[in-house]
């Protein structure tokens, strides 16, 4: 969980206040420092493609139980588009094959 002091640490070093997790334990580490930081008014989102638990029943609600509490729930594929915002970047092939398993590759010529 990430206690106050790491909170200010990664505060200092990235400064917004928008955070997106994605980890182990989405019933303790994720839940906890999601809800402590929006607690403190920051937008949280949480990949949850990326995260997981033990249990897949405390896996679901943890994941209900910061829906409740405003924090985002996203997956790892909507979080790729939404950061790449157009397939025309130099970059985009590359960042597809290694975020996306490959999918989405534009062909041309066909």
């Amino acid at each position: 969980m990430l206690d106050e002091r790491g909170i200010d640490i990664f505060r200092t070093a990235t400064p917004g206040n928008h955070w997106i997790f994605a980890g182990v334990e989405t019933h303790v580490c994720i839940l906890q420092s999601a809800l402590a930081l929006r607690a403190r008014g920051e937008q949280v989102s949480v990949v949850v493609d990326a995260v997981a638990s033990r249990s897949v029943l405390d896996h679901e609600v943890a994941l209900s139980r910061m829906s409740r509490h405003g924090v985002e729930l996203i997956t790892r594929e909507m979080l790729f588009f939404e950061t790449m915002a157009q397939s025309e970047r130099c970059d985009y092939l590359a960042l597809s094959q290694r975020f996306l398993d490959g999918r989405y590759l534009r062909t041309y010529g066909e």
